[in-house]
């Protein structure tokens, strides 16, 4: 697993785990940026 700490504007950070052959995958290194989508959904 690996960890990817988004940092949103105004100083809120999310961290969601994601697979590291992912994170491989999409060529993350850290201090790369990144854009995010973020879905929530209800039950």
């Amino acid at each position: 697993m690996a960890q990817v700490t988004v940092d949103i504007d105004g100083g809120s950070t999310v961290t969601p785990a994601i697979f590291a052959e992912s994170a491989e995958d999409l060529g993350l290194k850290a201090a790369d940026k990144a854009t995010a989508v973020i879905e929530s959904t209800t039950s």
